[in-house]
């Protein structure tokens, strides 16, 4: 057997056993993706083409799309996911990215728009990056992430001394143990959190977020809180997005801060209960489309985007 042979089945077996991993196997892991860049290399390669295990009577761990659980079973499919490599890794949609920048300086990691990228961080935090999002980063100051644009889901390896903190949209979110969602545009700012707790900090505002709270910041600090089902939280890194009873003022607002859609939406309407599953991975057009159906309102081309009106049957 060549070397080459030995290190990718050497990536296979860390892929499959990745799946019911604790945090002392991920960091073997780590160790093992540091020894050698081939090492690296061959895991990119089996994260990305799952017929590497099928070629050896293994089939992939998860399937391309897990449905989202209610409540009872939340908790449970969030533990396999993230143990799973936060799932879309398994399915090669998602890349594994352990960073090692060369000098102690920021350094900016990206998301295709076509799909998203996941990040390990050396103290065993993880951040999946939403498509089209951007973060920055700094070795010199490991527990600081900053958005600088788009949305990412956060499972941070909590040290009370040492709190690991986002920075977003010119507020401050600080983990206290916990699996969160943060999304900004512009200063535009969602926070959700699936697990645990995270403190908000706005300057003018100090709010502590627990389980199922989502905080919406608009760009003057106004502060909307409402509550959803957390095994909803990061939902968009399966493919879609699960709304369960919420106002259609609130769907428009996160396509805005997750996928840039601009929709304007009739001031009659924006209290208007939405509930519906709206696949993320399809094109702008094709998710408007689709809530203005399951909304039964009508969708209108305008300038910059689009505008929800009262359809002719309601």
């Amino acid at each position: 057997m060549s070397n080459g042979d030995r290190i990718l089945r050497q990536a296979i077996d860390w892929h499959i056993r990745l799946a019911d991993g604790d945090t002392d196997l991920w960091h073997g892991f780590v160790a093992w993706l540091e020894a050698d860049t081939a090492h690296a290399e061959a895991y990119d390669r089996v994260a990305s083409d799952d017929g590497l295990l099928d070629d050896r009577g293994v089939q992939p761990v998860l399937p391309a799309i897990v449905p989202i659980p209610r409540r009872a079973d939340a908790r449970r499919t969030r533990a396999l996911l993230w143990g799973a490599g936060m799932a879309a890794v398994l399915t090669g949609a998602i890349g594994l990215t352990y960073f090692r920048p060369a000098a102690d300086a920021p350094y900016f990691v990206e998301a295709p728009e076509g799909g998203g990228r996941q990040v390990m961080l050396a103290d065993g935090t993880r951040i999946m990056i939403h498509a089209g999002g951007r973060l920055r980063l700094d070795r010199a100051h490991p527990r600081l992430a900053a958005i600088e644009k788009g949305e990412a889901l956060f499972q941070v390896r909590h040290d009370p001394a040492n709190p690991f903190r986002v920075e977003a949209a010119g507020r401050v979110i600080e983990d206290l143990g916990t699996i969160f969602d943060v999304a900004a545009r512009g200063p535009e700012l969602r926070v959700a959190v699936a697990e645990g707790s995270v403190s908000f900090n706005s300057g003018q505002n100090h709010i502590l977020l627990k389980p199922g709270m989502v905080i919406n910041a608009s760009a003057d600090d106004q502060i909307e809180i409402r509550h959803v089902d957390p095994g909803t939280v990061g939902a968009w890194r399966l493919g879609h997005v699960d709304f369960d009873d919420v106002a259609l003022r609130d769907v428009v607002r996160q396509l805005r801060l997750s996928n840039g859609i601009r929709i304007a939406i009739s001031p009659e309407l924006g209290s208007r209960r939405f509930s519906g599953v709206l696949r993320n991975d399809r094109g702008g057009d094709e998710i408007v489309r689709s809530l203005a159906q399951l909304s039964e309102t009508r969708a209108v081309h305008v300038a910059g985007g689009w505008m929800l009106e009262r359809s002719a049957a309601r």
